[in-house]
């Protein structure tokens, strides 16, 4: 890249800085996140207090840089010092998780209420998070709807759904000039993922009154989109026959929409259809074909679904030594609790040997379980 696109040679950080987030956002020039964080530095070393935020906000996500914490910290740092707001809210992040310092939830909530009292919009909804949760605080869901509520009414629509849910849990219904805000601003913006949350507030009645036939027709937006996630819940409203018309074979086709998107609950489903001759004809090769390539793209179930129909003999001849070949491989692939749980019962039951692979997994599902808790 030549100096003439990159003007480093400008001495003015202002202008540095306003090419960096040119180059980051892509607008009137091609995006390039690398050059971004170039310019960021640049614009950050001559104490520009906002491209230090952002550079170290870069190494903190990943934004054209290798994810670094004490390269993020070092720059948070420095644009904390010259009293930046959105510094002392990135900040509050890192101790609220743990990112490059040991996690610390009261040091987080109070950087979070100090960056709130400067305006910082986000801080809003990381306070939302803190009592919704009882991070550094007692829980609270109405004061954590409260934060959600006013970082909403300055536009954040991710905090919209918190503060939905939130009401939906009070047993309240979201005000409605926000409901219809926020909808035009999602419709404005057209953002796939905020359109499937959209019809699960609606699917779920969450601060909204219940209606699935509004669910569908958001998800039919997303799944415009190209969202799997959506493809596979109107495929699962026409299973359920719930907010259209029920068929299975429209289901099918939606499944097989989002499977070809990687989507595993879909896969899940179409092998379940194919196995049991739901909305297409019996197939069960092709089911346990399909469950196999669940599990190669993480469905912690697909195995499990395959012993089982061994154990039990359901769409094949029951064959415990094949059912307890599919537990292992689940226990081994997928660390699936329940498939131990249904292996220990196979050979309790006299109907397989047992193996040392069990052992090895309960302790270590042990260990885990053990140092989960130790975190809390």
């Amino acid at each position: 890249m030549s100096d003439e696109v990159l003007p480093i040679a400008c001495e003015d950080a202002a202008c540095v800085y306003q090419s960096a987030l040119a180059y980051r956002s892509g607008q009137g020039v091609e995006q390039n996140l690398e050059a971004s964080v170039r310019l960021l530095r640049i614009a950050a070393e001559r104490g520009h207090v906002e491209a230090q935020y952002e550079l170290g906000r870069s190494y903190l996500l990943a934004i054209g840089v290798q994810k670094d914490f004490d390269e993020a910290l070092k720059w948070v740092h420095l644009a904390l010092a010259s009293g930046s707001a959105d510094a002392k809210n990135l900040l509050g992040g890192c101790y609220l998780l743990g990112n490059g310092v040991k996690r610390d939830y009261l040091t987080a909530v109070c950087l979070f209420r100090e960056a709130a009292k400067q305006g910082v919009v986000n801080a809003y909804y990381n306070l939302g998070v803190c009592y919704f949760n009882g991070y550094g605080v007692e829980l609270n869901r109405k004061e954590a709807a409260k934060w959600y509520l006013k970082a909403t009414e300055r536009g954040d629509v991710k905090a919209f759904f918190r503060y939905s849910y939130c009401c939906f849990e009070n047993g309240e219904m979201a005000v409605e000039a926000l409901v219809e805000r926020i909808r035009a601003e999602i419709v404005a913006h057209g953002k796939a993922a905020d359109y499937v949350e959209m019809g699960d507030l609606y699917n779920q009645g969450r601060g909204v009154k219940k209606d699935v036939v509004e669910a569908v027709r958001w998800w039919r937006l997303a799944s415009a989109q190209g969202s799997h996630e959506a493809m596979f819940k109107v495929g699962y409203c026409y299973h359920e026959g719930k907010g259209v018309e029920q068929s299975d074979v429209e289901a099918v086709r939606w499944w097989r929409e989002a499977m070809a998107r990687g989507n595993t609950g879909a896969m899940d489903w179409l092998g379940r259809c194919y196995v049991h001759g739901i909305g297409v004809p019996q197939d069960v090769e092709e089911g346990f074909r399909i469950w196999e390539l669940a599990s190669d793209y993480g469905n912690p179930f697909a195995l499990t679904h395959i012993a089982t129909a061994y154990r039990l003999g359901r769409a094949v001849a029951q064959d415990y030594e094949k059912a307890a070949y599919y537990f292992r491989r689940a226990i081994q692939k997928d660390g699936d609790f329940n498939a131990y749980l249904q292996l220990r019962k196979l050979v309790s039951e006299g109907k397989c040997a047992a193996a040392q692979i069990e052992t090895d997994f309960f302790h270590s599902y042990c260990a885990e379980q053990h140092r989960l808790r130790a975190q809390h």
